[in-house]
């Protein structure tokens, strides 16, 4: 009964398991977040990377790594401020929301981030982010007074050539070098055609 010794107990200890459940989902939170981002964090990533490295062990590992960076951070700090970059990397996670729907996104460093995927073409959300981040960052030229663009590199997963989560994580990463380079001579040759034309 409600009214009686038992179901008041009962109730208060209803009541703490809430309030307990809450406390957890807000300090899990704090410390798997990227509090500037809202992305998942380091700690995040390092702990699906201990779930991935034992599926890897048990032979039954199927996984695809995307490893990404920002194109002009530096130049936005160094020219009207760290605020002002700061806000550009929202705005850059605002890209990779759009473009990695129900895939996890991590912030592993300042401007470098990596998604897990499985079972979609890593190629197609790769030219997915590209696009959106080069629409957003047009719009937002007159803020930054400058464009910026997201490189990015993928690697699958395989078990004959590889033997754990960092090797994946190393190719992609270096096609990811290889695509910030592309990125980077073709903003060149744009920027000199440009100039040449005025």
């Amino acid at each position: 009964k409600k009214n009686d010794e038992i179901g008041q107990l009962s109730e208060t200890f209803a009541l703490m398991s809430a309030s307990l459940k809450r406390y957890y989902d807000h300090f899990h939170n704090l410390a798997y977040t990227d509090a500037m981002t809202g992305l998942n964090n380091k700690a995040a990533f390092e702990t699906t990377k201990e779930v991935i490295e034992s599926e890897v062990v048990m032979n039954r590992a199927e996984f695809t790594v995307i490893v990404m960076d920002v194109n002009n951070l530096k130049t936005i700090n160094d020219s009207i401020g760290h605020e002002k970059g700061d806000l550009m990397l929202k705005h850059v996670a605002l890209c990779m929301r759009e473009a990695f729907v129900g895939f996890p996104l991590y912030r592993i460093g300042g401007d470098e981030f990596c998604s897990i995927i499985n079972g979609t073409d890593p190629q197609k959300l790769i030219a997915t982010l590209q696009e959106i981040t080069a629409k957003r960052s047009a719009e937002d030229f007159s803020t930054f007074q400058c464009s910026y663009q997201i490189a990015a590199g993928a690697a699958i997963y395989t078990k004959d050539d590889d033997k754990n989560f960092d090797d994946v994580f190393n190719r992609a990463d270096k096609a990811m070098y290889e695509n910030k380079k592309f990125l980077k001579s073709r903003a060149t040759a744009e920027n000199q055609s440009a100039a040449q034309e005025r």
